[in-house]
């Protein structure tokens, strides 16, 4: 009997498992556009001062930076601003969700001018 009880509570001690991990928003930010990048900003939903650089230099085309999420913020879904160093212009990916994923690939269609990206 002790044994089916242990098994029975494996699974609930997994579930409630599920929300520690489910806080790690650390992501690789990689920059595969064709142009560098002179800002990478993460925000909350409806929080629009984007001051904190999240890459502190130049993100050089082909390069990555990781960003690591400080404990204190909460939520999984973020906004992303990112400003290309050739001419300011701004980009801005609205809802991704962190908590799922481990990169973020972003690329430029030179000819559209579109910014694209990928997740993993």
């Amino acid at each position: 009997m002790r044994r089916m009880v242990f098994l029975a509570a494996a699974p609930l001690a997994a579930l409630f498992a599920l929300p520690s991990q489910a806080v790690d928003r650390n992501v690789s930010f990689i920059n595969e556009t064709g142009r560098d990048i002179a800002f990478v900003g993460f925000n909350p939903p409806g929080d629009e001062d984007w001051n904190d650089n999240e890459t502190g230099d130049l993100l050089e085309s082909g390069d990555d930076e990781y960003v690591k999420f400080n404990p204190a913020d909460h939520g999984c879904t973020w906004n992303i601003r990112v400003v290309y160093a050739d001419d300011e212009s701004a980009v801005r990916l609205d809802g991704i969700d962190l908590c799922v994923i481990a990169d973020i690939t972003l690329y430029d269609d030179g000819d559209s001018g579109e910014t694209t990206y990928e997740t993993e």
